[in-house]
């Protein structure tokens, strides 16, 4: 499999956990988790592997741990993955 990076807006503290597409081709996910102690990292981390049906240690903060703005690294086929996030995709 080949590495790619993926762009993210996390959200922490939110209701439900989802994702969406957002204008630029950044997605934005909300998780439960608050972001404090590495826990909405580790919840990001884990709802997405989740979704696309991955292992959490194929997925990795490149940037950003400490911002709402992230960029992960992905193990895995690019055009699956997208796929998978757009199937699974809340509506707004």
């Amino acid at each position: 499999m080949a590495c790619f990076n993926l762009q993210i807006k996390a959200k922490p503290m939110a209701k439900t956990e989802k994702h969406q597409l957002l204008d630029g081709g950044r997605w934005q996910v909300w998780i439960k988790a608050p972001a404090t102690e590495g826990k909405a990292n580790a919840a990001i981390i884990a709802y997405l592997a989740k979704v696309l049906g991955l292992t959490k240690s194929s997925i990795q903060i490149k940037s950003g741990t400490v911002s709402s703005f992230k960029t992960l690294t992905i193990d895995a086929v690019l055009s699956e993955v997208v796929s998978r996030l757009e199937s699974t995709a809340s509506a707004i």
